[in-house]
């Protein structure tokens, strides 16, 4: 089987997924095109190709997805943001996501104080900003990582 094409990259590279939603939109989809049924042979392949998709992530989704993002307790991130300057800024937050567990809260205070230890110098304000608004959520007084459940 060959592996998914740009367009799956495309999406991956925009959006923050969870490897749930995906399949949740594909099983979706499935529906969709399949009802009513239509006899073309085109529909039909491309029904059965989506609902064996959405069955689980399969091995050649899994390799694509590594190539461009990294897993965070189901949540996967890209590996690279809009700014690859600020790539170290990123991975100590990814890092306080993972050693905190799922469904993670983190407040400034922490991510200053990690990032002061590990990178060895003070983040300005812009640089703060940029990076958090692009990895997480506020949610009452705290940052949750996108995509992750913070209902809670």
């Amino acid at each position: 089987m060959a592996t998914p094409g740009p367009r799956l990259r495309h999406s991956i590279v925009y959006v923050l997924f969870c490897i749930n939603t995906i399949i949740r939109e594909l099983r979706g989809l499935a529906v969709t095109r399949a009802f009513p049924p239509k006899e073309d042979f085109k529909t039909k392949a491309l029904v059965s190709a989506i609902a064996n998709f959405a069955s689980g992530p399969s091995p050649d989704f899994l390799s694509v997805l590594k190539e461009v993002a990294v897993e965070v307790h189901n949540v996967y991130v890209l590996r690279s943001g809009q700014n690859p300057a600020l790539d170290p800024l990123r991975d100590v937050i990814l890092g306080l996501f993972r050693s905190k567990g799922a469904n993670a809260k983190l407040t400034r205070q922490e991510i200053v104080k990690a990032t002061n230890a590990t990178l060895k110098r003070d983040i300005p304000d812009s640089e703060y900003k940029q990076v958090v608004n692009e990895l997480c959520v506020y949610v009452k007084g705290t940052w949750a990582l996108r995509g992750a459940d913070n209902t809670e």
